[in-house]
């Protein structure tokens, strides 16, 4: 049976637990900052399109579980 899921780009490691903006289908980091409002700042003075932001995991905590 084919995926027909587009693959998830991988968060850099050194992206842990930070704010990152990415474009809206999800296929590229256009900025990351400590804060939101940081990141929101950095993106607008780097890209004039709609973004999506996210805040990260860090990269010391794992999620387990399973869905019913």
């Amino acid at each position: 049976m084919p995926n027909n899921q587009p693959a998830m780009p991988i968060v850099p490691i050194e992206l842990g637990g930070k704010w990152i903006a990415w474009t809206l289908d999800g296929s590229r980091i256009v900025a990351h900052g400590d804060t939101l409002a940081e990141c929101e700042a950095v993106a607008k003075q780097i890209c004039d399109a709609d973004l999506r932001f996210e805040k990260a995991p860090r990269a010391d905590v794992r999620f387990i579980g399973a869905a019913r």
